[in-house]
């Protein structure tokens, strides 16, 4: 492991957002989105807390996992990706 901080830039936030808008059910823990991303636990944790203070998902600690959710924000980012 490097000493890079902060999320992968590698992976966007549009990976992201699929694969929390496709699953089944469509909340999914910080451990099934970091490997439907294949991304460490830590580095998607980081990447999905970006994407919470651009209000493009939500969670919600349950037990000792987190979960998270798409937003309307998120499927309306999806969206605009889909017509360019």
């Amino acid at each position: 492991m490097g000493d890079r901080r902060g999320p992968d830039p590698a992976v966007t936030e549009e990976e992201f957002l699929l694969a929390i808008a496709t699953a089944y059910p469509p909340a999914l823990s910080t451990t099934d989105i970091a490997g439907r991303v294949d991304l460490s636990q830590p580095a998607a944790s980081k990447h999905l807390e970006r994407l919470q203070q651009d209000n493009l998902v939500d969670s919600d600690k349950v037990g000792q996992a987190r979960i998270w959710w798409i937003t309307d924000g998120g499927r309306r980012q999806l969206d605009s990706q889909d017509t360019q």
